[in-house]
């Protein structure tokens, strides 16, 4: 995995292995803690796909805060 991170920004590139379900196909991912979610799947994703992500802060409140994400495999946005 690599990752770049900035003020209110990060970046991150990996392989989409350990997210694979029994089908072969990914949904989910690492464990996190999320007050909410919502999440736009554009496309299938499969085993040895490698990702990038960036994520953008668009506001911060107490221990929260609002960030927009877009994963891309290759020029493909995956998700949103």
């Amino acid at each position: 995995m690599e990752y770049a991170a900035g003020e209110g920004s990060v970046l991150v590139r990996m392989s989409a292995a350990t997210m694979i379900n029994g089908h072969g196909v990914a949904r989910g991912g690492p464990v996190t803690v999320a007050a909410g979610a919502d999440i736009v799947l554009t496309a299938r994703l499969n085993e040895g796909d490698i990702l990038t992500a960036s994520a953008q802060e668009r506001t911060r409140f107490g221990r929260g805060g609002i960030y927009d994400v877009t994963v891309l495999r290759g020029a493909t946005v995956i998700a949103e």
